[in-house]
């Protein structure tokens, strides 16, 4: 199955037609030294639809997607990185179901290192 997609993150490192165990890799490398891991479409028709995790200095994530334009961007946070992996993984993989584990807000207009907008959490799916 082809794709179209590219994984990239902090420290450069670029897979292109990424499965979902690179997927796993690279969001189980995130640091302090390495924050982002992002996935593009390139299937789409611009370059603005992916999925990005983000790593924040107290442990949790953020997780955001976005498809097309500014209205079509969003965010929530986790401290689960099982879910951001299963969330990432049906995203890519364009399952159904894949927005489910989280309440999204719309993006905000503040810096990604600010404070979420909007306190987005876990839809209450525990991690144990």
């Amino acid at each position: 199955m082809d794709l179209r997609a590219r994984a990239s993150n902090e420290r450069g490192e670029v897979i292109g037609g990424p499965t979902s165990e690179d997927i796993r890799a690279l969001l189980s490398g995130l640091t302090s030294a390495n924050r982002f891991v992002i996935v593009e479409r390139l299937d789409a028709e611009n370059d603005e639809h992916y999925m990005q995790a983000y790593l924040q200095d107290d442990g949790a994530y953020w997780l955001e997607y976005r498809e097309g334009d500014a209205d079509t961007h969003f965010q929530t946070s986790s401290r689960s990185l099982r879910l951001i992996f299963q969330t990432f993984t049906m995203w890519l993989y364009r399952l159904p179901g894949w927005r489910d584990s989280f309440i999204w807000n719309s993006w905000p207009t503040q810096s990604v290192h600010d404070e979420p907008h909007g306190g987005a959490v876990d839809r209450g799916l525990a991690d144990h």
